[in-house]
């Protein structure tokens, strides 16, 4: 069986890296290259090598974090003071509260939170590993939640303190009443450290809303990731995480985990969901490619009819089989083309001529006409209003002929107009006349029944019951319009 080497992964301690995945990538590269974490007994021993990729995987601003807080450091716990010389597996089997069956008396710091939870008394069952000095092999998942929490009531931290215990089999030395310091840190220590004070991670932490968080177009697999993520940022129990999957799925996937059963644990109700999304993504993309094949299809066929055609019988549905276009296909589109201009443009000029052509019509504003003013009944009354027209003074003056016939005299003016306005009505009842006598005119007509009658006779013209010469008429025409204009 061959062996596949994964490449080093890479960490650089951004608000856009994943720890966790980062976490995965390199316990996957130490499996590869054959290194063993938990070893101490080797000569570097597996955890030194582990610390040493681990420095070798980080890069930028999770570089200098690491070589300022990690590198070259030992491991401290506050809260536990070493009290005698038992190994640390042997410390860690002891039971939590002080006494019989537990640590001696003054193992705890007082006041901190190692004693303060020691003296619960529900916590009496627990062990010092369970509550305090966690395992080793606790590297990611609920584990490494678990251990944060002891490593955070214990008071594990990096230190420059030299070691008072030597390993899980070797006997402790002196210092008694000395926090418990350990030699080196391991990855368990390590990843407990960055993951409560990486820089990134705590600006992370800062901006999460853990009860805000829903699934809305995630799907069900990477909304379980993204509040297990969430969860581990912020240190929440699993109680809570799933308290927040359930309150945070959509309406669809809430009906199918009540239809499958709540009861069930939440990683098989993931897994029984991303199925159903599944299905129902392979039935939206089924329908979606039918339609798109009938739309295909749609487009292709052209309807053909069949004479003679009925109203029972069907159309034929013919595919198109062939899109060319040849050159007596383009020429007929170009020629129906023109014409369809030609008669655009003949139809738009006809219509801009008749506007043109057609006059404006005009608005006759007609004035109403006024009635004359209604004289006065009282003679003093007619008097003042016939005298206040008189042209002439009311005081008698004497007046020269030249003021008489001056044309700038009022009376002149007044007699001007009267003589134009009775011309005019003189030249108005002659036009009448000739009217009249015009439409009486008549041209050899049969009139009676007479021998001097002849119906082709055009030279005689009929005014009335008298016959005249029409040359002699003519001339009365011309001589009477001629004195018309000489008026």
């Amino acid at each position: 069986m061959a062996l596949i080497s994964l490449g080093m992964p890479v960490f650089n301690g951004t608000e856009d890296d994943d720890f966790e995945l980062f976490v995965q990538l390199f316990l996957g590269y130490l499996h590869s290259v054959n290194v063993n974490p938990f070893d101490r007994a080797g000569n570097p021993s597996g955890q030194k090598r582990a610390m040493g990729i681990l420095r070798s995987c980080m890069q930028g601003p999770a570089a200098i974090w690491f070589d300022r807080n990690l590198t070259g450091k030992n491991w401290k716990v506050r809260y536990i003071n070493k009290n005698g010389n038992a190994t640390l597996n042997a410390l860690r089997a002891l039971i939590v509260p002080e006494g019989a069956g537990g640590p001696n008396a003054g193992t705890y710091v007082n006041p901190s939170p190692a004693r303060t939870y020691a003296g619960v008394a529900g916590n009496a069952l627990h062990t010092i590993g369970e509550a305090f000095i966690p395992p080793e092999n606790a590297l990611s998942g609920e584990a490494s939640r678990i251990a944060m929490e002891a490593w955070r009531r214990s008071g594990g931290e990096p230190t420059t303190d030299a070691p008072n215990i030597l390993g899980p089999a070797g006997p402790g030395v002196g210092n008694n009443g000395q926090p418990i310091v350990f030699d080196g840190i391991s990855l368990n220590q390590a990843f407990a450290e960055m993951r409560s004070k990486l820089p990134a991670l705590l600006e992370q932490r800062r901006r999460l809303r853990f009860n805000s968080l829903s699934q809305d177009g995630l799907s069900i697999r990477e909304f379980h990731d993204k509040l297990e993520h969430a969860g581990s940022a912020l240190n929440y129990g699993r109680e809570l995480i799933n308290e927040q999957f359930f309150r945070g799925l959509t309406p669809e996937n809430i009906l199918e985990v009540a239809r499958i059963g709540s009861e069930k644990p939440v990683a098989e109700l993931v897994d029984i969901l991303e199925q159903v999304e599944s299905r129902k993504a392979e039935m939206d993309r089924g329908l979606a490619r039918r339609n798109a094949l009938d739309d295909y299809r749609f487009k292709r066929a052209e309807p053909v009819q069949k004479p003679p055609v009925s109203m029972q019988e069907p159309l034929e549905i013919k595919p198109v089989t062939s899109h060319a276009i040849t050159q007596d296909m383009l020429n007929k589109m170009l020629q129906q083309h023109t014409e369809n201009l030609t008669k655009n443009f003949q139809s738009q000029l006809q219509t801009l001529q008749e506007k043109v052509v057609q006059p404006a019509p005009q608005q006759v504003v007609r004035q109403r006409a006024r009635p004359p003013p209604v004289p006065p009944k009282d003679l003093e009354k007619i008097h003042d209003f016939y005298e206040s027209h008189n042209p002439f003074d009311r005081d008698p003056i004497e007046y020269s002929l030249d003021d008489l016939m001056r044309p700038s005299n009022r009376v002149n003016k007044i007699a001007e107009r009267v003589a134009r306005k009775l011309a005019q009505a003189e030249e108005r009842r002659q036009d009448k006349e000739l009217v009249r006598a015009m439409q009486d005119l008549g041209l050899g007509r049969d009139y009676d029944d007479g021998p001097d009658n002849n119906a082709m006779d055009i030279d005689l013209v009929r005014i009335g019951d008298a016959r005249i010469n029409a040359d002699d008429l003519n001339e009365y025409i011309a001589n009477l319009i001629r004195s018309q204009k000489k008026r």
